[in-house]
């Protein structure tokens, strides 16, 4: 038997109606969606999800195309020139007491405005 087809009906955006044939060809279509660019900048972390999950889109701007938003060849020329670094979680840190009272701190920097 050959593989299953790992792409299915709930993987799709609910923004995309097209039809897929019924036959098994249906894994091997690559289905570019097009969006606005005001999708884009409001649904930016759905698409950026789907572009994970391997799916592309042509972006428009006024319906005319201006970029194709789509995840990288594994041989890409793109660098990670600073790799990102995790912080110091704050819970760490030690706390800081003073033995004045916030509210009293507060007043004497609110005087000095």
């Amino acid at each position: 038997m050959g593989q299953q087809c790992s792409i299915n009906e709930s993987q799709r955006s609910s923004r995309t109606s097209r039809a897929f044939p019924a036959d098994a060809t249906r894994c091997y279509i690559r289905v570019v969606e097009t969006i606005s660019q005001r999708q884009l900048r409001n649904d930016n972390a759905e698409i950026l999800r789907g572009v994970e999950r391997g799916e592309t889109y042509t972006v428009t701007r006024r319906g005319v195309p201006i970029a194709r938003l789509g995840p990288l060849a594994v041989d890409s020329d793109l660098r990670c020139v600073r790799p990102a670094r995790r912080r110091v979680a704050f819970g760490s840190l030690t706390r800081v007491r003073s033995r004045r009272a916030t509210a009293d701190v507060l007043d004497d920097l609110r005087a000095e405005r």
